[in-house]
């Protein structure tokens, strides 16, 4: 796939699986192919589901996957009751989510640094929902 979309110049018109995409995210990244990297995340964002979406996630914050990422905060969100009744969520809220993963390069953190991390995820997701409720308090006053 990554060869196709280099030789072609560029994604359009390439199918990319979901099971695909995740193995050609972390190549995409490391190569610099934005547009392969985008496509990836395109596929990954069309086949999140409650079973896949806490790994989706963690693979867009360890490949710089931004939109995905948001992408991802929002589906969470959208499904936060029946999300709360997952292990793999739980863990993920709970500070299960490697410190590598969210901050890659900085070795072993400590406890604080830990919690640190936790907030900013949250926070994350605090912004999403206040976006997304500020967006429908304008269109209901219209």
């Amino acid at each position: 796939m990554m060869m196709k979309s280099l030789y072609c110049g560029g994604t359009e018109g390439l199918s990319v699986s979901p099971s695909e995409a995740l193995k050609l995210l972390p190549v995409a990244t490391f190569y610099q192919l934005r547009g392969l990297q985008r496509r990836c995340e395109m596929s990954l964002s069309q086949s999140l589901t409650l079973d896949n979406t806490v790994s989706i996630y963690k693979a867009a914050k360890h490949h710089g996957g931004a939109e995905l990422c948001r992408f991802c905060e929002g589906f969470f969100l959208q499904n936060m009751d029946q999300l709360l009744d997952r292990e793999d969520f739980h863990s993920l809220l709970l500070g299960g989510f490697s410190q590598e993963l969210l901050y890659p390069g900085l070795g072993t953190r400590s406890g604080l640094d830990q919690d640190q991390d936790l907030l900013v995820l949250l926070r994350d997701l605090e912004n999403v929902l206040i976006q997304r409720l500020y967006i429908l308090h304008s269109a209901c006053r219209e």
